[in-house]
């Protein structure tokens, strides 16, 4: 910012100071000694101050602008100009420009500052820099894209000139300097702040050139300008050139002048040609003259092929010879090549011949290095060549014979080697001597000159090895040879001496009977097995025991040794522990009177582990009834014998020992009895009644034996109750054990109805709009007659949805003429079913606005509902309807007045309810035995739609029941009557026309709801379905 003073006369008291000496007006500053001699004092700052921006945007703002009054001499101000509390200087400019401004003058020599308000605005207006002299364009060249003139302002940068108007003077061939069109364009301009430039005229002329002035396009033909390649043989003067006028192309009409070519196309080798272009160029403002007007130029165009072909030539190529001979043919390659423009021939040169076809079989060349040439030759000769070296090799494996199995045996130490050329059975090569090597298939490592074994491959099977047959050129053969490894030498054993031991040691511990010494150079086996004691197996007499060593192969060493066993302490009672008395303060299952149940010492009989005695125990219980406290009690025998002493021919001779257990039971607890089963009965059946079974409670109870006793109002047990009603019946079990303890199980059992009802609709009601335009239709009157098998007729609730409440429904104007609804019958026990109908709503009084609709039915003569009929009215934009599964259909915004014609068509499923039966019908009715009693059924007899029914119709219908026949030749699946046609004679139908078609002329809004009668082609006796 700058400081401002007065008063003073040398330069230096000019000064720019930084922000932190703004305030230093005090004595001892570097500012105060500007400040003598002695200050002066009170200023005022004017209210309000407007600054214009001068031609350059910016405006410093000096304080005598801001003080009233004078300046003081001798003082030195700052000024500062503040938008809010930001600071923004002593200089105004653009971007100041509506913004709410305050500025402070200080005086820095006594510290006082005031305050006005500032406002900065623009009054600059900016200036067109016009043209003085006319734009001058050509013919084709665009006048939109003349800029305007540049519009300048002291402020705004890039601003858009605004064209205020276009005016366009056409002299077209009437010039005589060669102006085709003038443009006349005043722009105006205005800058941010609103100020105006004055306006400028731009002019624009459109000047027209002459004939002498057309420049021709040059030939292609490789001396003007290079020849057109055939690979993108692109002709169009886009690219060839077109002729120019003034430098801008002619093309088509502009100016009056026109310019049009014509070719002439000479064919040349493959792809290629020459094209001579006749360019012509006419002056629509000259008269015709012949060599002048129209100008003709002859432009030649050469679309050639310059380039070769290419071929994708390898460096090296080998080639193998396939005789075992060492010599015979050999295969070239066919090589890859491209050309740009058509097709080409690949030849080969060798030593031992040509080729004139793209690789191929030559005989005669010999193993070794041989120089061939590919050439390749386009279709206007260009050729390239190819220079390869080309290898022959012997490209045939050795003829490898193996055996197919061999024998190896392990040394002493169990290693084995096989060397590579041992399996070799006769291998050989044509071409030179070959070699071997040998790997083993379960090694990874490479081949060697020998395979190792050794004992892991004992008894593994055939150990595969693969051996490699090398020649001198590389070329390999192999062959699978199975290994057998053997181990022939059997292990080392040596038994122990004899040994005598008493039944308390234990012979298998080999610290007291000795063990074998053994050795084998593989794996081995070593194991023993005791024939048994001698007399018996209580422990005592003489083992032999027969020790074995086994390899992994197989062999087998043995020896025995002799193991003398005593006995001195025989097993007595004195070793039995029995089980002591025990009595049962609480039980609740048979299951606590098991000796594992019962603590130790009353469980089971305790005896040692006798190493020369085979003991064992069981027991037998008796079960007695006894006065209170106790219950009953148990007398349980416990019986032991020792096998090796008991003789069973002279049991007194001991070895068996009894003792008795007394048990007491004083069970207090009553049964739990378990009944959480289901409650409810469904009844299902049409007469309301149901046989009833009760189900079983879960018991669980100390005593073996508990009664059950049942009360309810069916009579005694469990059941079945045949006849029972609905309702709800108690039902209470009673559970009594031994000890007299009982308990009680209660519940309702509810028989309940679970069975829907059975709802039959009306069909195709029709009813009547009232003079107000509008119906209560009670569910009601749809009942056909529905039933349910508990709740009576009357008693059931027919509505028009689940809701028992919903039996009105409301009609008026706006209800389709065919509404589709659903009845739904409700029983007493709220079971519910329903089905599918259609009301027809007539208006008959003419209460609705006119607008005509055509809604109805299409029906069996029995009533039932035809669905998925293609139903159509001629004379509408709408597309054909089908009829729902009710058999309605409807059709709105007809117009009065107009004619149409309804029809219905519907040829699916030919065998709908057709069996052999309606041809025993058909046949009767033939021989005049049993008529049909309905036109209809007459009708639907009628199977060859002959107008009458003979035995053709018969042989017809039966080829469709034999699928030779998948529909009816001359007949559809269904027909569709005007169910409002009444027949003359309804027992000869064919008489007279029947109508297919009901037809509307001048429709108009009430009429009758239309419907059809629908037959079934081939069903007489009605058994089709409606689907």
């Amino acid at each position: 910012m700058k400081l401002h003073e007065h008063g003073f006369n040398s330069p230096w008291r000019l000064l720019v100071i930084g922000a932190t000496l703004l305030a230093s007006g005090l004595p001892g500053s570097p500012l105060r000694a500007q400040c003598d001699p002695p200050l002066q004092w009170g200023m005022s700052c004017n209210d309000w101050i407007q600054v214009s921006l001068p031609s350059n945007c910016t405006e410093e703002i000096l304080p005598d602008l801001i003080l009233e009054g004078a300046l003081f001499p001798n003082a030195v101000y700052e000024v500062e100009i503040f938008h809010g509390i930001n600071s923004l200087g002593n200089t105004a400019h653009s971007g100041l420009i509506g913004l709410t401004l305050t500025v402070q003058v200080t005086n820095l020599c006594t510290g006082e500052n005031c305050w006005g308000n500032l406002a900065v605005s623009d009054h600059w207006a900016p200036s067109f820099d016009c043209p003085q002299n006319p734009v001058v364009l050509f013919c084709g060249q665009d006048a939109g894209l003349v800029p305007p003139p540049p519009l300048n302002d002291n402020c705004d940068t890039n601003l858009t000139p605004i064209l205020f108007g276009e005016a366009t003077e056409s002299f077209g061939c009437g010039s005589v300097d060669g102006i085709w069109e003038r443009i006349i364009r005043h722009w105006g301009g205005a800058d941010s702040s609103g100020n105006e430039a004055s306006p400028c005229q731009q002019e624009i002329l459109i000047v027209r050139g002459t004939l002498e002035e057309v420049v021709f396009p040059p030939d292609r033909d490789g001396e003007e300008a290079p020849v057109i390649d055939c690979g993108n043989p692109d002709i169009d003067p886009a690219n060839t050139g077109y002729p120019t006028l003034n430098g801008q192309i002619m093309n088509g009409e502009q100016c009056a002048f026109s310019a049009f070519y014509s070719d002439l196309l000479i064919p040349d080798c493959a792809s290629t040609q020459k094209i001579l272009r006749t360019w012509t160029i006419w002056d629509g403002c000259l008269p015709a003259i012949p060599g002048q007007n129209p100008l003709s130029h002859s432009q030649i165009i050469w679309v050639s092929d310059l380039a070769p072909p290419t071929i994708q030539c390898p460096g090296e190529i080998t080639v193998y010879l396939q005789t075992l001979a060492c010599e015979g043919p050999v295969e070239l390659p066919a090589l890859e090549a491209e050309d740009n423009c058509s097709g080409y021939t690949l030849s080969v040169q060798t030593p031992a011949g040509n080729l004139e076809t793209n690789g191929g079989i030559i005989e005669g060349l010999l193993p070794g290095l041989h120089p061939i040439t590919y050439t390749a030759t386009d279709g206007c000769g260009n050729q390239s060549l190819c220079e390869v070296s080309l290898l022959v090799s012997d490209g045939v494996s050795p003829v490898v014979i193996c055996d197919e199995t061999t024998v190896v045996s392990l040394d002493a130490d169990g290693q084995a080697e096989l060397p590579a050329a041992d399996p070799d059975d006769g291998s050989y090569d044509g071409c030179s001597e070959v070699s071997f090597l040998i790997r083993r298939m379960d090694d990874p490592s490479d081949f060697a000159s020998f395979a190792a074994f050794d004992c892991e491959d004992v008894n593994e099977g055939p150990v595969t090895v693969q051996v490699q047959v090398s020649d001198l050129y590389g070329n390999v053969g192999y062959c699978m040879v199975q290994v057998i490894v053997q181990d022939k030498i059997a292990p080392f054993l040596e038994c122990p001496p004899p040994v005598s031991l008493d039944c308390n040691q234990d012979p298998t511990d080999l610290s007291l009977t000795g063990a074998p010494e053994v050795w084998d150079a593989c794996t081995f086996l070593l194991g023993w097995t005791d024939m048994g004691l001698s007399p018996n197996v209580c422990g005592w007499g003489e083992l032999i025991r027969t020790f074995q060593a086994v390899d992994k192969p197989g062999n087998v060493t043995i020896c025995q040794q002799t193991i003398t066993i005593l006995s001195n302490s025989p097993f007595g009672e004195e070793d039995i522990i029995w089980p002591e008395d025990y009595a049962y303060s609480d039980c609740t299952g048979p299951e606590y009177f098991h000796p594992d149940s019962l603590p130790a010492q009353s469980a089971w009989p305790v005896f040692g582990d006798h190493p020369c005695a085979l003991v064992a125990t069981n027991y037998e219980d008796a079960y007695f009834d006894i006065a209170t406290p106790a219950c009953f009690k148990i007398l349980r025998t416990w019986r032991v014998i020792d096998w090796c002493q008991f003789d069973v021919a002279n049991p007194d001779a001991g070895g068996y020992w009894e003792h008795e257990q007394i048990l007491k039971v004083s069970d207090q607890t009553p049964p739990a009895m378990v009944c959480n089963f289901n409650s409810f009965v469904k009844v299902l059946s049409p007469d309301c009644l149901e046989t009833i079974n009760l189900p079983y409670p879960g018991i669980t109870d100390c005593s073996p034996e508990v009664e059950i006793t049942v009360e309810s109002p069916f009579g005694q047990g469990f059941g079945p109750f045949p006849g029972v009603p609905l309702g709800e019946y108690p039902v209470t079990y009673t559970a009594t054990d031994q000890c007299g303890n009982f308990s009680y199980c209660s519940f309702v059992l509810q028989v309940v109805d679970a069975k829907k009802p059975t709802p039959y609709c009306e069909n195709g009601i029709v009813v009547e709009l009232m003079q107000t335009g509008m119906l209560e239709i009670p569910a009601s009157i749809i009942d056909a007659g529905s039933f349910d098998n508990c709740t009576e007729q009357e008693d059931l609730i027919i509505s028009f949805s689940p809701n028992p409440a919903d039996t009105i429904i409301k009609v008026d104007c706006s209800t389709p003429a065919g509404l589709v609804i659903e009845m739904w019958v409700i029983d007493e026990a709220g079971n519910a079913d329903f089905c599918q109908t259609i009301i027809l709503i007539q208006d008959n009084m003419n209460a609705c606005p006119g607008v005509p609709v055509v809604a109805g039915t299409v029906t069996t003569e029995e009533g039932l509902g035809i669905s998925e009929v293609w139903m159509k009215l001629n004379g509408i934009a709408d597309p054909p309807t089908f009829t729902d599964q009710a058999g309605a259909f409807s059709f709105f915004d007809l117009e009065t007045g107009s004619d149409y014609t309804l029809t219905a068509e519907k040829d699916l499923d030919p065998l709908n309810g057709v069996t052999t039966f309606d041809m025993v019908l058909i046949a009767r009715h033939i021989l005049g035995t049993q008529l049909l009693d309905s036109p209809y059924k007459i009708i639907a007899a009628d199977v060859n739609r002959s107008n009458s029914v003979s035995t053709l119709d018969l042989v017809e219908l039966r080829k469709v029941i034999l699928l030779y026949e998948n529909s009816f030749p001359n007949n559809t699946s269904w027909r569709f009557i005007d169910a409002a046609h009444v027949f003359p004679d309804p027992f000869h139908p064919f008489q007279a026309p029947f109508p297919e078609a009901i037809h509307y002329n001048d429709l108009i809004a009430g009429l009758p709801p239309p419907s059809f009668i629908a037959v079934k082609t081939g069903d007489v006796n009605l058994s089709a379905t409606g689907y």
